[in-house]
């Protein structure tokens, strides 16, 4: 073999150990966030697994002018095999149907409630516990009183809202607040 082909190797071997002390070197000092480098300190690990309708707490709150909506609602829903239920009246006005409120918590037992209401929206937020808000809103109140029954007319038959569930995918979350955030907003 040649002196000039020996050098050329020798310089290839060299160069090449260089590149892939670079490459060892790049990924063990790596900066790059993963996901999971993401989750906020202090954040809530959301819960998206669909519950049994008896584990969920549902907070059912009347956003009309119609008297007893709230307690209409809670009577069909415990025919569903809800059984946490607190009702009263909303201090806000919602658009639509209804209007599901809730927490990382409760993910998955917002998008349950969600399944049973046809034309829910959605409103996720950071709410630390686990209560699923049901603001039950102006249509749902006009096909109740047009029914002139229970809330049953109003909601989604029994039998499709599993169906119905599936279809919705996975649920919203809200974006975590961090507690840089919150200390910037101090700021």
């Amino acid at each position: 073999m040649s002196l000039a082909r020996m050098r050329s190797l020798i310089v290839l071997g060299v160069l090449g150990a260089l590149a892939a002390a670079t490459v060892v070197w790049a990924i063990t000092h790596d900066s790059q966030e993963t996901p999971a480098d993401k989750i906020c300190k202090g954040a809530i690990k959301p819960v998206l697994t669909l519950p049994d309708p008896s584990q969920v707490k549902l907070r059912i709150l009347n956003a009309t002018d119609t008297k007893g909506l709230a307690s209409k609602v809670q009577i069909s829903f415990e025919k569903r095999g809800y059984t946490q239920i607190e009702i009263g009246n909303a201090d806000d006005v919602v658009e639509g149907s209804a209007q599901v409120r809730y927490g990382p918590r409760a993910a998955g037992s917002a998008q349950l409630v969600r399944g049973n209401i046809v034309g829910a929206t959605v409103r996720p937020d950071n709410r630390r516990d686990d209560v699923v808000e049901l603001l039950i809103g102006p249509e749902f109140a006009d096909k109740v009183l047009a029914a002139d029954e229970d809330a049953d007319s109003a909601m989604l038959a029994t039998d499709k809202v599993e169906a119905a569930t599936r279809k919705l995918g996975k649920p919203a979350l809200a974006t975590p607040k961090c507690e840089e955030d919150e200390d910037m907003d101090r700021a």
